[in-house]
């Protein structure tokens, strides 16, 4: 190996390491990234817990679906999906599962997935959850 190609090669990684932090923050941040994976080094942020809920809107009031009474291939779709939105955030796509969710159970018509986030808020010092709803009907399953 010459000696310019090595040069090449750690200007690569020094500037890798140099800038994934910072852009890793940003998807922590704004995007839900587990701060602790995909080489986030975490140095800035705590472990966070992923919760996932299933509501059924059909009924008034809805009604929350408790992971006991789910089918297993739903309790394991509900698995996947906690573990890859608590990894990827927002990257991670629910429709998909949604259908899925739907399809499993014809009694339910109007779906709410609710998935909360815990992280240190910095003013309070306290942990918070941050929600994001998901609606989907029959209809609009794809």
């Amino acid at each position: 190996m010459t000696t310019a190609t090595l040069q090449r090669r750690f200007t690569a990684i020094l500037a890798f390491l140099v800038l994934w932090p910072p852009v890793h923050f940003a998807l922590a941040r704004t995007l839900d990234v587990n701060p602790w994976k995909l080489f986030g080094l975490a140095m800035y942020a705590n472990a966070h817990e992923a919760k996932v809920e299933l509501w059924d809107e059909t009924r008034e009031p809805a009604v929350r679906l408790e992971h006991e009474s789910l089918s297993p291939a739903t309790k394991k779709a509900v698995g996947d999906l906690t573990y890859w939105r608590g990894t990827l955030g927002r990257f991670v796509d629910v429709a998909p599962f949604a259908a899925r969710m739907l399809k499993e159970n014809p009694g339910v018509e109007r779906l709410l997935i609710r998935f909360g986030v815990q992280r240190l808020d910095t003013a309070t010092s306290k942990l918070t959850t941050t929600w994001t709803t998901h609606r989907y009907t029959t209809a609009s399953a794809p």
